[in-house]
This record gives structure tokens, C-alpha cells and sequence, in this order.
């Protein structure tokens, strides 16, 4: 089902969107957003909007998935713990049955990248330095803060929820990870802390299995 990041969210109060499956079957968990193409400015050509969308589709969903898991705990199964792998998936509005999150607007760069509300703003060289842009403000559309700072900012907090209910506060300006700085795209574990907000309540729900003991935890 879409999930309006709101409760959960780590820049309250801004709502994003996406979609979460959960397969035990199939052993995956899979964070899924769905773009269309919004404003297109002149001058941007179908070149640079296939490579925008291979960028988004293939590098950036290969950057996100893999590098965490979902462990999945409930006392009433046998066996009571099961490890999912997260994938994230990108998809063009024209692929899919679920309604589109964002809208793609494209400018000739070099321009302002940036997500605001459920408009994805990208330039013709987001695609530039193996696709770093498009990686980063990704983040964003999970709901997730930028760790560095710009202008006259020189320091500050921004706090990660869990699903157990704890946080962890987090100093910046920080270094050395995709939310953080350029070129890099080293993934933190609490950057997919969503993830095991969202199941857990998606699993305990009356659309889920309904069971209030179960536990999510990114692992």
C-alpha cells in the first residue's frame, strides 16, 4: 500500500510517498516509487530524458538495495525470526498499476536539483559523477535530511526514529555518506530506519497479519 510518511517521518511534518511490499515467499522487501514526467523545460531533448530515467531506474535503485536487510520477529511463528533483503525499484507511471508519487521536472543544467513536496526538480546533468544528484536527492523522496549544512549554519541535529520507539540523534554537519557529500555514496543504515517503521505498522495492521507482537528492525 502507499505509505504517507507522515508519524514516522525525519523532517516532520513533510509528507512523501511510496510503496511497500512485503514478500516472505519470494524473500525480498521492496521500497517501490513510481515518477511521471511533470514539466519539461525547453531545450531539455529525449536524450537527456532517457538518460535520466535509465539513471533513476538502474544506477540509483542499484546504489539504495542490498546494502541492509528487514529481520522480521514474531514469538507466534516457527521459525520466529525471518531476514529480508531491501531492494528499492524505481518505475515510470506507464509501467505499473499504483499511482505515481512524484512528478519528474527536467531544466538544462547546470540548474537547482532538489525535491519539493511530490515535485522531483532534476537537470541534464544530474546524470553526471556516476549519477551522485540522483542518488542523493533520492533520500529525499524517502524522507530523509540532509547531513551537511549551507549558508550560515555551522552545526545542529537531525534525529532518525526507530520502530522500537527509540532515536538516534545524529550531529552535523557530518561527512563520508550519500546524505552528506558529494560524489560519495556510502549508505548508512539509519537512512532505511523507515523501512522498519513503515512494516512494522503495515504487518500489525488489519491490512497486514493483524498481529501486534510482530517487530521490524533493519539489520
Amino acid at each position: 500500500m502507499d505509505s504517507d510518511y507522515v508519524t514516522s517521518t525525519q523532517i516532520s511534518p513533510v509528507r512523501i510517498k511510496w510503496h511497500l511490499k512485503i514478500d516472505f515467499p519470494g524473500n525480498t522487501v521492496t521500497v517501490t516509487t513510481v515518477f511521471k514526467w511533470g514539466t519539461i523545460a525547453r531545450g531539455v531533448t529525449e536524450a537527456h530524458k532517457t538518460a535520466i530515467k535509465d539513471a533513476l531506474k538502474n544506477r540509483v535503485t542499484a546504489v539504495w538495495s542490498n546494502n541492509y536487510s528487514l529481520k522480521v520477529t514474531d514469538a507466534t511463528c516457527n521459525p520466529t525470526e525471518k531476514t529480508i533483503p531491501i531492494r528499492f525499484r524505481i518505475l515510470w507511471d506507464d509501467e505499473t498499476t499504483i499511482g505515481h508519487h512524484y512528478n519528474a521536472n527536467v531544466k538544462v543544467g547546470p540548474a537547482t536539483s532538489d525535491i519539493t513536496g511530490f515535485e522531483a526538480n532534476f537537470d541534464t546533468l544530474d546524470t553526471d559523477n556516476n549519477s551522485y544528484t540522483l542518488c542523493h536527492e533520492y533520500g529525499h523522496t524517502l524522507g530523509l535530511h540532509d547531513e551537511y549544512f549551507y549558508g550560515s549554519n555551522t552545526s545542529g541535529t537531525v534525529t532518525y526514529k526507530r520502530a522500537n520507539g527509540t532515536t538516534e540523534a545524529i550531529t552535523l554537519p557530518q561527512s563520508g555518506n550519500m546524505m552528506a557529500t558529494s560524489g560519495d555514496f556510502t549508505m548508512k543504515k539509519r537512512f532505511q530506519y523507515f523501512v522498519e517503521i513503515e512494516a512494522q505498522e503495515l504487518l500489525r495492521s488489519a491490512a497486514g497479519l493483524g498481529k501486534a507482537g510482530i517487530t521490524c528492525e533493519v539489520v
